[in-house]
């Protein structure tokens, strides 16, 4: 039976949602300027139709991993933001000591959005576009103030998600900039690490002993990362059926699929690890005999499939020191 931590991992590789957003200033009225290139009152699209902003926001509540990352890479310390099950104290890795406990309430969403916790923070933004599970309760917590919740249109997640937040919080050029500075890290490692060029990869997590589920979908964040590195899928795992939400799942008895020039997997807890690392047809896989396979945190798993301006830099930190060592 799966656990809580199991059921909101399990949930995040699979929320895998196509994102979108636009922004203009509502007709009638004067808008007032802002600093920072945004003029509020504002207006944006988001998931659940138009959001209008009426004033810089100063009490931000930000619900699901995109959103926090966001909202704190952007300046803005929130009032509140939803908890990270895999650290101890409720905030993701990649934020470590950039949030006031202090000041910022963590908030447990597994069981839905605590109305009551919120509307006592007096909130004037609240921000979800990656909390899907909290679609139900979009009514309630847009009476307590503007809801941004969902990404609609077409495109990458990162960068519609990073600009929406922006705009809805005044920060459109901090936006713009913090993509920038992202997509100059990720083309950093290809740069340091020429040997990764026309390499194949596998990456995926394992979700119970029978059942590895691979991220295969071209147009996902890891697919399109590793590609931009100049690597492909392995052969055996290139064409297979993809689910809508990305991935492509296989039973262990399968597990020479794969075999390839680079391994990354996330496990669902170090049990599972420890059987199919110990399995032999796992030990014969010539990508685990050469070394070039790796086991990641939980952590850096959530930061692979909802990335961020704030992980992403963080993720690569975690992996460039074994691609390194491996393709070197």
């Amino acid at each position: 039976m799966l656990g809580r931590r199991c059921r909101v991992l399990v949930g995040v590789l699979a929320a895998l949602v196509l994102a979108g957003c636009s922004a203009r200033e509502p007709a009638g009225g004067q808008a007032a300027p802002d600093t920072d290139g945004g003029r509020f009152p504002v207006t944006v699209s988001t998931g659940q139709g138009e959001v209008t902003i009426p004033a810089r926001p100063k009490r931000v509540v930000a619900l699901g991993y995109g959103d926090v990352d966001t909202v704190v890479a952007l300046g803005v310390a929130p009032v509140a933001v939803s908890k990270d099950f895999y650290s101890p104290d409720g905030i993701p890795a990649w934020l470590a000591g950039q949030l006031d406990p202090a000041r910022t309430t963590v908030l447990d969403i597994a069981q839905g959005a605590p109305i009551e916790r919120i509307a006592a923070l007096r909130p004037d933004l609240i921000v979800a576009t990656s909390a899907l599970s909290l679609t139900d309760s979009y009514q309630r917590l847009s009476a307590l103030a503007p809801t941004i919740m969902g990404l609609p249109g077409e495109g990458d997640n990162m960068d519609r998600r990073t600009m929406l937040i922006g705009e809805a919080l005044g920060k459109e050029d901090a936006a713009r900039v913090a993509l920038e500075q992202t997509n100059r890290r990720i083309d950093q490692v290809p740069e340091a690490i020429p040997g990764l060029r026309g390499k194949t990869y596998a990456y995926g997590y394992v979700r119970a002993a029978d059942d590895i589920g691979l991220v295969t979908a071209k147009n996902g964040f890891t697919g399109r990362l590793f590609s931009r590195w100049g690597m492909n899928v392995v052969p055996a795992l290139a064409d297979a059926p993809v689910t809508p939400a990305g991935y492509t799942q296989i039973s262990r008895e399968r597990v020479g699929d794969l075999d390839g020039d680079l391994l990354v997997l996330g496990y669902v807890n170090d049990g599972l690890r420890g059987s199919l690392e110990a399995s032999p047809l796992f030990q014969k896989l010539n990508v685990v005999r050469g070394g070039h396979y790796t086991a990641i945190s939980q952590s850096v798993t959530v930061a692979l499939q909802v990335p961020s301006i704030a992980n992403v830099g963080w993720v690569l930190d975690q992996l460039q020191p074994f691609l390194s060592r491996s393709f070197r």
